[in-house]
């Protein structure tokens, strides 16, 4: 027998092994759960900014706009991607500790480090 007849075979008795172990692990319809929906609000790469300037030119806080569109959205978590905790003096002086007082405050569920924390 060749090679490429040895792989062709190989590749044919992969693909049969995954098709038969597909129809014994797929869920049964009798079985499925509606399990309706999760809203999540995401933030990422704050780079330790508290606060912004609106278009009136009025201050905003980051946190607190966060936490406002959260509760607006009715979200089921508040999520952080990383690059928070440090950038902006402000956070970086308090080794991110200020930004992360805010992020409770703010009722984040949970963050995860960035390439910059």
């Amino acid at each position: 027998m060749t090679n490429i007849a040895k792989r062709r075979i190989g590749a044919l008795a992969a693909l049969v092994v995954a098709l038969a172990a597909g129809a014994f692990l797929r869920p049964s319809a009798a079985l499925a759960v509606e399990a309706g929906s999760v809203s999540i609000v995401h933030t990422s790469d704050s780079h330790g900014g508290y606060g912004f300037t609106s278009e009136s030119g009025a201050p905003v806080g980051y946190y607190a706009a966060v936490a406002g569109l959260a509760d607006s959205v009715d979200a089921d978590l508040l999520l952080d991607a990383g690059d928070t905790f440090y950038g902006d003096s402000f956070a970086t002086i308090t080794n991110g500790e200020s930004v992360a007082r805010l992020m409770k405050a703010a009722g984040y569920d949970a963050t995860t480090p960035g390439n910059h924390d």
